[in-house]
């Protein structure tokens, strides 16, 4: 099935689906039919198995969406805390009361994996720390946590550590860490200091550590070339011993108690909870789960689990002492039908055989040989970083070594409805970052040029080259995102008109700089959230023109934006306020602080203020698909107003909107990146009439 299927997607790249017509042709089944198929195939498999009876702990809320609540541990006869996951929430740690009510002891930060620990009464996990300057260099923070009492304890080692875990006795951390060549090794913390690393044998990988009871071994995970195996090191003589041969079933989050190992392991495509006798060696299965359990962890005589459910993991109890008469799971006798049909497909091909055996010679790398990689082209316009995508088309280039960005195409603007061929260049390779911007095109506006007459659009040409030196300082930590951004920008331009622009409209050489300072600090938002709950950021931008033909005067700006929580989760209501004075000359510069919407060009004054207030919400969620083509996951809306004044030497004029925006958030072709469309409508108070626009967005960030 899939060779055919891969067949066509080779030969035939240019068509629309290749892949779902080279299934068609095998099977006779489109790629939802091959699905539907499977599905029948595994309902039949599993519905002929006894299931378990799984027993959930009771909420006294059943979550409206999907929701989970992962890692359970009991740390009292009448809490249970874990980590609850959620579309319209921020990840946060909960505790879960007799009577099913939760209560939040701690909004994390971003949890490597999504994983936490609960020993010697501390829960226990890794979050990740960017670096002040170097987007691909991060770290870990491990932070610790008394459910108790909510005290919290941050250690920042500088260092990339995963899965801690504390001791029995609360005395020391062990964790899995990363050194920068890639080795793996056990790492034990101990007064906020890293006091030993045990390197592990044939570059195995550790993952899920957890301490036997006495205090004095890590029963972990171990991964090599063979696939898994349960391994158990001492941490007094560094020496690691397997507890199961290595095997390629999937295992996951042991848990000691006793002399016995809980874990999770593979069973007929869905993850059960199995226990091991460390003496014996003996494993058996617990539970047989409809969907899948997972995460276990034991305390007085009980099973506490993630059992998935089509609404997210519940926890889930099971009694120890109700476990009767379980019979030894043979090991490695397993047969999974699915994937030995899959398996005896293969052709036996193996692309490793196709390499010579050719020893080669080491050189050194050539920086300046290698600086150009062209990887991406795309149907819009997307500027470096992809902070904005606009209609065009653009060809982007990046080097491996992630120092020198290329961006290259065609950028037309909706609202002057011309474009301009653009060209970037940035080099990321020294702390600050340098980067040229060349641009050339059409612009246009629109001007009064006869008194009592309407506004006359008119165009000029334009060659803009800018280079500037920035630096953005990423102080994120926690749920917090912060950081500052500095930057300063020497501005050419060329306007030669055309034959219909105004004589009195500025012309020639224009040469100035610019300076900006950028601050924000923003709350996690939530998947759902169509903007951060809290946050606030400051933007200052000062130009002028020292040099050049024409002489524009300064301009000075400073605008701030508010976010703050609505009425209902994922809303948003977000303030914005901008003031900006210009002492122009024979230029005047473009406005830089944003002003109502409605009326393009038209504002212009010495001085500007600009206040705005949106409302944002979510309607609903169709989940609404026509075949690959169109995916629509959400309806959204939002109302604003907006007041903006102009004033000259001698009088104010007010420009003030009104509107509404409806949008639906979509994927187009079965593509990942998210797009949104929509339709915007205004009220222009100073006109006392309607407009109307189409709104078009791509967020690159999410691709």
């Amino acid at each position: 099935i899939w060779s055919e299927a891969m067949k066509t997607v080779a030969k035939q790249p240019w068509s629309i689906t290749p892949f779902n017509y080279g299934l068609k042709k095998k099977t006779g089944l489109n790629k939802k039919g091959l699905y539907n198929e499977s599905l029948k195939t595994l309902d039949s498999l599993w519905s002929s198995k006894t299931l378990s009876e799984v027993n959930h702990i009771r909420l006294s809320e059943e979550p409206e969406c999907y929701t989970s609540f992962q890692h359970p541990y009991r740390i009292n006869d009448s809490l249970i805390v874990a980590l609850k996951t959620s579309l319209k929430e921020v990840p946060k740690i909960v505790s879960i009361n007799g009577q099913g009510i939760e209560k939040q002891i701690h909004a994390p930060g971003y949890i490597m994996d999504e994983l936490i620990s609960y020993n010697g009464n501390y829960l226990s996990w890794a979050e990740y720390r960017p670096h002040i300057r170097w987007e691909t260099v991060g770290f870990t923070d491990i932070v610790l946590l008394q459910p108790e009492n909510e005290h919290t304890v941050r250690l920042a080692l500088k260092g990339r550590f995963f899965a801690p875990v504390v001791s029995p006795d609360g005395t020391q951390i062990a964790a899995v860490g990363y050194q920068e060549s890639g080795g793996c090794f056990i790492a034990l913390i101990r007064d906020n200091k890293l006091i030993r690393e045990i390197k592990l044998y044939d570059d195995l990988h550790a993952a899920h550590p957890v301490w036997t009871n006495d205090g004095k071994k890590l029963v972990f995970v171990a991964t090599g070339n063979q696939g898994k195996a349960m391994a158990m090191i001492s941490t007094e003589s560094g020496i690691t011993e397997l507890i199961t041969p290595f095997s390629y079933t999937e295992i996951s989050n042991p848990f000691v108690y006793e002399n016995e190992i809980y874990f999770a392991e593979a069973v007929e495509g869905k993850n059960q909870l199995c226990k091991l006798n460390i003496e014996t060696r003996k494993t058996y299965q617990l539970t047989n789960a409809t969907f899948g359990a997972d995460q276990v962890s034991v305390s007085g005589g009980n099973l506490l689990f993630a059992d998935y459910t089509s609404n997210g993991y519940r926890v889930a109890l099971l009694k120890l002492h109700e476990q009767k008469d379980l019979k030894e799971k043979p090991a490695d006798t397993y047969k999974w039908p699915l994937a030995e049909a899959l398996s005896a497909q293969e052709t036996g091909f193996r692309f490793t055989d196709t390499i010579p055996d050719i020893e080669y010679t080491r050189t050194e790398y050539k920086k300046a040989a290698h600086l150009f990689g062209i990887h991406s082209w795309a149907p819009v316009y997307a500027d470096i970083g992809g902070e904005t995508a606009r209609p065009g088309a653009s060809v982007m280039s990046q080097n491996l070594l992630s120092t020198l960005f290329i961006t290259a195409g065609y950028d037309y603007d909706i609202d002057e409805e011309t474009g301009m061929f653009r060209s970037e260049i940035a080099w990321k390779g020294w702390f600050p970052i340098i980067k040229a911007t060349m641009s050339q095109g059409n612009r246009a506006s629109s001007a009064i040029l006869e008194e009592g007459q309407a506004p006359e659009r008119f165009t000029w040409s334009e060659t803009n080259l800018d280079l500037s030196i920035s630096q953005e300082l990423n102080l994120s930590k926690g749920r917090l995102n912060s950081g500052i951004f500095g930057e300063t920008t020497y501005n050419f331009s060329n306007i030669v008109h055309h034959n219909n622009t105004p004589e009195s409209f500025y012309k020639g050489i224009l040469s100035g700089l610019s300076y900006r300072t950028f601050g924000y600090l923003y709350k996690r938002r939530a998947y759902r959230d169509l903007a951060p709950s809290l946050g606030v950021n400051l933007d200052l931008k000062f130009r002028h023109t020292p040099f050049g033909d024409l002489k524009a005067g300064n301009i000075l700006a400073v605008q701030s934006q508010i976010f703050l929580p609505g009425f209902f989760p994922n809303h948003s209501l977000q303030l914005y306020a901008g003031f900006q004075t210009t002492n122009p000359d024979q230029y005047r510069f473009p406005n830089i602080i944003s002003s109502s919407k409605g009326y393009h060009s038209e504002i212009s004054g010495n001085e500007l203020i600009s206040l705005k207030a949106a409302y944002r919400l979510p309607l609903f969620y169709p989940d609404f698909n026509i075949g690959g083509l169109l995916y629509i996951k959400r309806f959204r809306t939002g109302i604003f107003h907006e007041f903006t004044s102009t004033s000259g030497h001698t009088s104010t004029t007010y420009f003030n909107s009104t509107g509404l925006d409806l949008v639906a958030d979509l994927h187009l072709f079965g593509l990942s990146t998210p797009i949104s469309a929509g339709a915007r409508i205004i009220y222009r108070e100073k006109y006392k009439d309607f407009s109307s626009s189409l709104l078009f967005s791509v967020n690159l960030y999410e691709y």
